[in-house]
């Protein structure tokens, strides 16, 4: 196994040393819209040449200058930036998102587009022509692992079956009379841009340059760290779960969090990506809602034609724990309120296998049950075992010792415990690679399909 990353340390001393950066720890992505919005009323509003690439290029056919009119924050639905334009008797509006602080969704972008092709229709109900274009702008450290470019169908989904004052259903003229289009723009030409107007001396502060210039210094360094420890561009080959060394330097710089978002939603991407392309086509499970948004998790679901299973992928961040998180669940309903889960979970540094009754009450009578259950099923070596079969993990993984409870949560050996509801047993997965533990995931992935009649059989028996 290969060494992991060295933390440059002059990234570091910079962000340290930077009286703006300190200031930022507040709320990143907050003060990183906060700061270009003042940049884009104060600078450049009146002249676009500066920060032309910031923008599509579409807007500037026919040789047209525009000006900026407004820029506002959290307007329009809560969008970071939204600026309006003005050419002439043309009006359009410009929409930025920014991703500083977690990876790109598509489900939000298409999200936002709805939101914004309906709110242009009811603006112009009663014209046969929709002449204000919308326009919007992802900036992101990341690149998005998906197309900006969404048809009308993928956006209807968010549409709720909206129609015009003509009765026509959205998808059927969207792509002629509703252009929108999404510009990824990353920190690099950001830093490129904000160099220009330095150069173009508009800034005569020095005071103000100065700001600028230490702004420009805090985005190189974050953009140097993120690449060395974020996938993708971070190397496969180290350990996926970073050193208490690293984590501590990245942690007092703030950023921990921000890595571990970025790594835990890569690596739920491609679980998921395996899964479509190889093993659903053998489970014979069809794709239903390609994603939904809860509760700080990106997930995907399957789940079969007779509705008595599904499967749910994907990541998540503990505040509590400080750490990212990965899911991969198996619900099997019991009645319309309550179902059980089982499935993998990673967190931090542990691989888990899980049972879990989210309706459950607290009470001793209950839980018995429920200890009773994940005794059975751990007993049958249908999950909760690590011992079904040797050629699913490598010998080093299984002989780690055991650690079933912590200090502080309720005590039912031989499983750790959350709220009475969630039993598990884990590995230590801290020396093993992004590609092995998504081998890892995958195998037992087929363990826990193979096995859901016997562990639903438990389940009703008990």
């Amino acid at each position: 196994m290969k060494a992991e990353a060295a933390i440059n340390q002059k990234d570091i001393e910079t962000l340290q040393k930077s009286p703006l950066f300190h200031f930022s720890l507040t709320e990143k992505e907050l003060f990183h819209s906060n700061f270009l919005a003042w940049i884009l009323k104060k600078y450049c509003s009146k002249d676009l040449e500066n920060i032309k690439s910031l923008f599509p290029e579409s807007l500037f056919q026919n040789d047209r200058k525009w000006k900026i009119l407004e820029v506002q924050r959290e307007k329009d639905k809560n969008k970071d930036i939204s600026i309006t334009l003005k050419c002439g008797h043309l009006e359009t509006k410009v929409y930025i998102e920014n991703k500083i602080k977690s990876m790109p969704s598509k489900i939000q972008l298409m999200k936002y587009s709805a939101d914004i092709i309906k709110e242009n229709i009811e603006k112009n109900k009663n014209s046969s022509f929709i002449e204000d274009i919308r326009h919007g702008i992802l900036l992101s450290i990341t690149e998005p692992d998906f197309d900006l470019c969404f048809s009308p169908e993928e956006m209807n989904h968010f549409m709720n079956q909206y129609e015009d004052s003509k009765g026509r259903k959205i998808y059927a003229h969207l792509s002629t009379q509703n252009k929108f289009t999404w510009k990824r723009i990353d920190y690099k030409e950001l830093r490129n841009i904000l160099n220009n107007i330095l150069k173009s001396s508009i800034i005569s502060s020095n005071y103000e340059r100065g700001i600028v210039e230490d702004y420009i210094g805090i985005i190189l360094s974050l953009e140097n760290l993120y690449n060395s420890f974020c996938f993708p561009k971070r190397k496969t080959s180290g350990p996926f779960v970073l050193s208490d060394k690293n984590k501590k330097t990245l942690t007092e710089c703030r950023i921990m969090d921000l890595v571990d978002k970025y790594n835990y939603q890569y690596l739920s991407n491609i679980v998921i990506e395996k899964l479509k392309n190889e093993e659903l086509r053998t489970i014979a499970i069809k794709p239903i809602n390609t994603c939904f948004e809860t509760n700080n998790m990106q997930s995907f679901i399957w789940e079969n034609s007779n509705n008595d299973w599904d499967i749910q992928i994907g990541s998540s961040y503990s505040n509590k724990g400080k750490t990212g998180i990965l899911d991969v669940k198996y619900r099997i309903p019991i009645n319309t309120d309550n179902s059980f889960m089982y499935g993998i979970q990673l967190n931090g540094d542990q691989f888990r296998q899980f049972f879990e009754y989210k309706e459950t009450s607290k009470n001793r009578q209950c839980l018995d049950k429920l200890l009773s259950v994940a005794k059975s099923i751990r007993g049958k070596k249908l999950w909760l075992a690590f011992e079904e079969k040797g050629k699913l993990c490598p010998e080093e993984l299984i002989q780690i010792p055991e650690e079933p409870t912590i200090n502080g949560r309720l005590n039912l050996p031989p499983f750790g415990n959350y709220n009475g509801s969630f039993f598990y047993r884990y590995k230590k997965i801290d020396q093993f690679s992004l590609d092995e533990i998504v081998q890892f995931i995958l195998d037992y992935h087929s363990t826990a399909y193979e096995n859901r009649k016997s562990i639903k059989n438990v389940i009703e028996s008990l």
